[in-house]
């Protein structure tokens, strides 16, 4: 049996591409063990004591479920992308306050103190760049999607 150099090479990229993979699911999966679950509860209901959660890797995809000890049950979806988490959605969530909005409007208080800033005005153009939005138009969900993100590149 005769086997092409240019076999060997299409089955040494899709092993490579298949070990990269399972690495960043494993990459995933230590994140949202050590420190990505409780951050997203944290971003969630801020005023809320996180209990406990669970996630759930999927392709393209975490379900992320979070316990507060005030009975509150939320359970959030964050979409994967090749190099970073590019959504956040509810899907449940029996809190009387939705989910982000508190993050949302304590950020945007925030940003107002600086409309006069040159730094404020730079970032803010970096961020409306990156992610194609004005924001003045982020909600909570956008700034939490930031937040982990950050924190899972420095993870």
């Amino acid at each position: 049996m005769v086997i092409k150099t240019s076999d060997m090479k299409a089955s040494f990229f899709i092993l490579t591409l298949s070990l990269l993979s399972r690495y960043a699911d494993a990459q995933i999966d230590d994140y949202f063990r050590q420190r990505g679950v409780m951050l997203l509860a944290q971003c969630a209901h801020p005023t809320n004591t996180f209990r406990n959660g669970a996630y759930q890797t999927e392709d393209g995809y975490v379900i992320v479920d979070i316990y507060y000890q005030e009975g509150v049950h939320t359970r959030l979806k964050i979409y994967r992308g090749d190099a970073c988490f590019t959504g956040v959605a509810v899907l449940s969530d029996d809190d009387i306050f939705p989910p982000f909005r508190f993050l949302g409007s304590i950020l945007k208080t925030l940003l107002q103190q600086y409309e006069d800033s040159e730094q404020r005005d730079e970032l803010a153009r970096q961020l409306e760049s990156i992610l194609r939005k004005r924001l003045e138009e982020w909600s909570g969900a956008d700034w939490s999607l930031l937040i982990i993100n950050l924190d899972y590149f420095s993870f």
